[in-house]
């Protein structure tokens, strides 16, 4: 979305699109994670919410650079009731703004959501965006009406947007998509459209980013008629599918399971694929350990042990298995320890931490005759565990 590029404030600085956490759907790994506009909707500070065109501007005789824009308010998204008369804005009204913000474009007038508060009796007016048209002022208000707690609902209202034709909606609905749980995003697609998600996914525009995410939800509510391109997808990965492994694997996973699965434990086993479609591969293993781990258990299980049996990735395929605390394969971890090939720093930190976490008699009996051998090793990786990990 674009911002305004000057500070629109009279008491503050400009608040800029800011930096968030990693995304929570873990097949969104690939997406630089941006503030929502429901998610800055709910500060504070947002006491009033305003649509509105930036109108005359004009610049000031004493300082150069300087000047005033009006703002004509054309939709109030909202008002705090406890703001003075004077500052509850209505539609029609027009706000002076104390900065000069000319047209981009002569003759075109500048469609904007503003974000301000009130602050020592004047309007702070901390964050603008820029939007092709009013339908984002119908977007957010809408957004604004959901129940954060129905994330279902929520996420089925986004999906509308997806693709509108105004780019700062289509790219927030697709951001409330990204900062979703896997859980939340899984279970939302059932209900969504296959037909669109299939068209999304056969379409060579959709950009890789999105494709993980749109290929999954199709695996969610598409049919048989979907199988071959997931396949074919899968067979011969390049460009933007083969960035987008990881959610297509995962929606193959979940409209064929047994094929899916199989897939995914060969594609481990035999390591011959490029190291960057493995590691798509265990990306949808994670995904499938955070949102179904009961229901997945097995099929996580074939296909962590075949990465063990492979080697080459053996010390992520260990980390899983702690993660989840999943002690199956507690045999086949500590006899990685050491192995030629596998006695990288890294992977024995791995195979230890693992060890230390494990509640088995057998990995408590590998921690005692390690720290024999090696104290300083286990004492260090101990210093790295929380108490709640351990």
């Amino acid at each position: 979305m674009r911002l305004w590029t000057i500070a629109l404030t009279c008491a503050g600085p400009l608040l800029t699109t800011l930096p968030c956490p990693a995304p929570a759907c873990i097949l969104c790994n690939q997406v630089r994670v941006t503030q929502t506009l429901r998610e800055e909707a709910s500060y504070p500070s947002a006491r009033l919410i305003l649509y509105g065109t930036l109108g005359k501007a004009r610049l000031s005789n004493e300082a150069p650079g300087k000047g005033e824009t009006d703002f004509h308010i054309e939709a109030v998204l909202r008002t705090d009731p406890k703001l003075a008369p004077e500052f509850r804005k209505r539609k029609g009204d027009v706000l002076v703004l104390p900065h000069y913000l000319p047209p981009q474009k002569p003759g075109t007038p500048t469609r904007s959501l503003v974000f301000c508060d009130v602050v020592g009796g004047r309007f702070d007016l901390y964050r603008g965006v820029e939007v092709a048209s009013p339908a984002a002022a119908d977007y957010l208000a809408g957004a604004l009406a959901l129940d954060p707690r129905d994330s279902r609902r929520g996420l089925l209202y986004f999906f509308r947007y997806l693709d509108h034709p105004d780019k700062v909606v289509a790219q927030d609905a697709y951001m409330e998509f990204v900062k979703a749980s896997d859980r939340e995003v899984a279970d939302a697609g059932r209900y969504l459209s296959a037909a669109k998600l299939r068209a999304w996914a056969h379409d060579p525009n959709t950009p890789a980013e999105r494709l993980g995410l749109f290929a999954f939800l199709l695996g969610s509510c598409g049919g048989k008629e979907d199988a071959a391109w997931f396949e074919c997808a899968l067979a011969n990965p390049s460009g933007r599918t083969a960035e987008a492994y990881d959610g297509i694997l995962s929606g193959y996973i979940r409209l064929r399971p047994k094929e899916g699965w199989t897939l995914a434990v060969k594609l481990l086993r035999e390591g011959r694929a490029t190291l960057p479609i493995r590691l798509s591969a265990i990306r949808t293993l994670r995904f499938y350990q955070a949102w179904t781990p009961r229901e997945s258990r097995t099929a996580l299980l074939a296909a962590l042990g075949a990465v063990l049996q492979q080697g080459e990735l053996a010390d992520l395929a260990v980390e899983e298995l702690r993660k989840g605390q999943m002690w199956d394969l507690t045999e086949a971890v500590l006899a990685l320890y050491g192995r030629k090939g596998l006695d990288a720093p890294i992977q024995r930190r791995a195979i230890v931490r693992y060890a230390l976490c494990c509640p088995l008699p057998r990995a408590k009996t590998f921690v005692g005759e390690l720290r024999k051998r090696q104290a300083e090793l286990v004492s260090e990786v101990e210093e790295t565990l929380q108490p709640a990990q351990r």
